[in-house]
């Protein structure tokens, strides 16, 4: 099972792979089920784990800036209090 396979969430690499394992399916409706497409289906699954691991790389680092922002500002306000 795959997560949303919509062509808005994905770049343009998953999407031509997407299309082409949704292609198989289609071509065999019953063969797909003795594992014909798994090859494209492996290539999906690569894909999309380089793409949520990419994702979860650049929210960690907007996270750390966010925290250095948000440290600064905190010593700001301390600084003005006292």
């Amino acid at each position: 099972m795959h997560t949303d396979l919509s062509a808005h969430l994905h770049n343009k690499t998953c999407n031509e792979l997407i299309q082409l394992l949704s292609q198989c399916h289609s071509e065999n409706p019953f063969l797909k089920f003795f594992g014909v497409c798994n090859p494209e289906d492996d290539k999906v699954v690569k894909c999309l784990k380089e793409e949520r691991l990419e994702r979860r790389r650049i929210n960690y680092e907007k996270s750390l800036e966010m925290k250095a922002r948000l440290k600064k500002k905190f010593e700001e306000q301390r600084e003005n209090k006292l």
